[in-house]
Formats: C-alpha cells, structure tokens, sequence
C-alpha cells in the first residue's frame, strides 16, 4: 500500500455523485485505520490512506473556508519555518502537510521554497475553487478529470480510473508519444478526459475551466550564487545531507535499492555516515553466478564487485544480493502491471527486474526502499548535453570551460 489522496469536489455546490461516494467510501473503509474520510460538506469529500511518519505522508485539514490535503515529503522543513516565522515547538510538530498549507497561504513564491516531494489539494469553499499542485521534480502523481460540474481527483492513476464517472477511453495520440518516447505535453495521460497535473506547477480549476501555471521556473538571468567551484560542492553535500536525513529520520532500518552506480552508493554512503539508522541493507540486482556474456570493455555485466567494495568501506552496511531467476509475473503478463498502474510498461525487461527488488524489498519487512532515481540528471550529470545549447545560444567562453570539464571528468581527452 502507497500514500494516497484521492477525492472529488461539485463546483457548483450540489452533492457528490451517489456512485462515487460509494466507491470513495469504500476505499477509505478498505484501508480500516491507516485511512481517513474527510468531508467539508457535502460539495467535497476526500480520502487519504497512509498518515505515515511523524510529519511527513499525507494529511487532509479542513480550516474554514479551505478544505486542504497533501501527501507531503519536505526536506528543508527549517529553512521554511523560518520563513513563516514558526514557533520552535511548531518547528517539531507540525506536520508537512500542516505546513505546506501554510505556505499554500502565502501563495506561488511561498510554495516555490518548498523542497521534497509533495502533491496537494485545496479547496476554497466560498469560492468555488480547486487548486492542484505538485513538487518542482514530480516525485508525486496527481490526476483530475473534470466532468459536468465536478472535478475528481488522486495522487494514483488507477484510483481515478476506479470511480465511475471517470472516462477510461484511450487517447491515441498520448499512446503514439509514449511508444517513440516523444511526449510533447506534460499534462497529458494515455487517457482522454484525464489530465496530469505537471511538476511545479498549479492548477485551479472552478466553473470557468481550468488553468494551469508554474509556481516556479529557473531564472537563467539570475547571477551565479557562488563564485567557486567549492562552494557548490559543499552547498550540494549540505542539501543531499539534508533530503537522505529526512527521509530516513523515522526509518531505524533503512533499506536501499543500491547498483554500482554513484547515486545509489551516494546515499548509502550518507546514510552510514550520518549513523542515526540501526540497519541498512543494500537490496542490489545481479545475474546468475554462472552467467557468462560479453558486455564489451566499456560495460560491465553484475553490480556485485561495486556493490562489495562499497560495503567494505562502510562496516554498517549489509547487502542482498537479488539473483534474476524465472520471469517475474509482470514479465510473463503485462496486464498485470496495467492492472495495477492503470498503464503499459515501456520497458517489460526493466520492470521485471525493479520488480523483483521492490518484492524482495517487501519481503525483509521493509515499506520503503531509497532509490538513485534521476541522480543522472543532478549530481553525477556528465554536462555534455550542455553543450550543444551553449553554442547554439553562441556562449562561446562557456563552451570552452564545459568542453574542458567534461574532459577532464571523462578522462579523455579534447
């Protein structure tokens, strides 16, 4: 079971569909104590099913006129207290969700600080007005669709195709884009009638329609905050500190979905090195020990002897090495992920493979695992796609030290 937030609001003030009522109902009730049922009125209803750690997982508050649900992971939670003037006992209590509410308040610049994994939903009772948001990265889904006066809503795909008064037919463009890996529009999902809320983003929806707008966008004007290379690092070291620690804050046993990459190892290393956690476990993916294939000299075929040399730099780490064997069920029929996804895998080969690490995952007792996912594109980014826009935008000087940066991190040379 994941986190969720799932819920459906009349714009124009009538109640909530019978049908949908029901199935929401019946959601909550299925999830017994780890859910709640939160209704405003009777224009609004919302579910939420995992309140999770201490502070953060997800959270729904009705402070009149404003019903507010959040499934919220905040990273920089003193930084953000700070800004809004937070009392220090507020500082430990307060719960994410309670506090992207408030940074909700004090509008778009105030949400644009907020650093972590977040989607949310507010609700403006006087108004008549829906506003949906999501974190600048998109580690969390929202869905809507909006219907004859009403506007449903989840942070899970198939959680919105379970209601009723929710469309299921198949947006055959979205399907082209998804197959060539050529998606043009952020919003869109493999289905008509369902829209995707985009990362840094909000949409507010009433009786008008809707709109959507970022809340945040890179400033490519603004001067350098930094004048070394140095400073950088140690700023970056600082904020990576800062997410693994708040991730892991109420995880004793820490579990880590480890490859020989950086990123991975990165977090391992962090997490051993900050001490708070009593166990980590690296669950990392290798072949049979009989399997024999050419890779080729610039490739390398197990994890394994990277994945051993990083536990031997860190006493506390413990590894489990997971050996792909027969086809995972998600391998041997796809229908079955789709099932649970609400859409096709791109890659059956992946998937299984993922799969069988989140399943062995589960099995040791663990809910959450850390994953490196889009390290690639921040601290182990190799640069070179820089590099055409650099000449392109005719920044020549600039092109000159990246070109000479990245061969000096590649090892080759000019």
């Amino acid at each position: 079971m994941v986190a969720s937030i799932t819920g459906m609001v009349s714009l124009a003030g009538g109640g909530i569909d019978g049908r949908v009522l029901q199935q929401l109902e019946h959601l909550g009730g299925s999830y017994r104590a780890s859910s709640r049922i939160i209704r405003s009125n009777s224009a609004v209803i919302v579910v939420q099913t995992r309140p999770g750690s201490k502070t953060a997982g997800t959270e729904a508050l009705v402070e009149a006129p404003t019903m507010f649900a959040a499934d919220a992971r905040l990273t920089n939670r003193d930084e953000l207290g700070t800004l809004i003037s937070l009392s220090p006992a507020e500082r430990v209590s307060l719960r994410d969700g309670a506090l992207l509410m408030r940074l909700y308040r004090r509008g778009p610049k105030a949400i644009a600080q907020a650093l972590g994994a977040f989607a949310f939903v507010a609700w403006n009772e006087s108004e008549r007005r829906l506003v949906l948001g999501r974190d600048c990265l998109g580690e969390r889904g929202l869905f809507y669709h909006i219907g004859d006066g009403f506007v449903v809503f989840a942070s899970e795909l198939n959680a919105l195709l379970a209601l009723p008064v929710v469309p299921r037919t198949i947006n055959e463009e979205a399907l082209a884009n998804f197959v060539v890996l050529n998606i043009h529009r952020p919003s869109q999902t493999l289905y008509r009638g369902i829209e995707r809320v985009p990362s840094r983003n909000l949409v507010t929806i009433d009786l008008g329609g809707a709109r959507c707008a970022p809340y945040w966008a890179p400033d490519f004007d603004a001067p350098p905050p930094y004048k070394r290379d140095e400073d950088y690092i140690l700023r970056a070291r600082e904020l990576f500190d800062q997410a693994v620690l708040r991730a892991t804050t109420d995880t004793p046993h820490v579990a880590i979905s480890a490859s020989g990459g950086l990123d991975s190892s990165a977090i391992a290393a962090t997490v051993a090195r900050l001490g708070h956690a009593q166990s980590i476990t690296c669950f990392t993916l290798v072949p049979p020990r009989d399997t024999l294939l050419d890779v080729g000299a610039s490739h390398y075929l197990t994890e394994r002897d990277k994945v051993e040399a990083l536990a031997r730099m860190y006493a506390g780490l413990k590894v489990e090495y997971c050996e792909e064997g027969p086809l995972h069920p998600f391998e041997e029929d796809p229908a079955r992920y789709f099932a649970l996804a609400g859409q096709p895998a791109r890659n059956g080969a992946n998937l299984g493979a993922f799969s069988l690490l989140t399943d062995r995952t589960r099995e040791a007792g663990h809910s959450v695992a850390l994953i490196g996912t889009q390290g690639n594109f921040g601290l182990t980014w190799t640069g070179r796609f820089a590099l055409l826009a650099l000449l392109r935008q005719g920044q020549l000087a600039a092109l000159i030290r990246e070109f000479h940066a990245v061969s000096r991190q590649s090892g080759r040379g000019v």
